[in-house]
């Protein structure tokens, strides 16, 4: 999808922000890119500063997908990137695309 389109998809969906998911919370809705090669390295500049914005910035012009992040936390404590694809979380969530 376009990147204008995933900012409104993030937009309706703010109300999962807080809701728990897999015994963590749900922490941010983040725009990355589709391409696999594209987002190992998104998720390198998002690991390394929390700044989804930033990290997707040189991508705004390709396919993007939108994620939820699920357990901020882990990232530091952890070093996984706990991050869910948007259509996969289940129907009660009440997904707005």
């Amino acid at each position: 999808m376009r990147y204008e389109q995933a900012c409104q998809i993030v937009n309706n969906n703010l109300h999962l922000l807080g809701q728990a998911y897999l015994g963590q919370t749900i922490d941010e809705l983040i725009i990355a890119p589709a391409n696999q090669q594209h987002f190992q390295e998104f998720e390198l500049v998002y690991v390394r500063n929390l700044d989804a914005q930033l990290a997707i910035r040189p991508f705004i012009n390709e396919d993007v997908e939108v994620y939820v992040i699920v357990g901020r936390n882990l990232i530091r404590q952890a070093n996984v990137l706990p991050i869910i694809a948007l259509q996969e979380l289940p129907r009660e969530f009440n997904v707005q695309f």
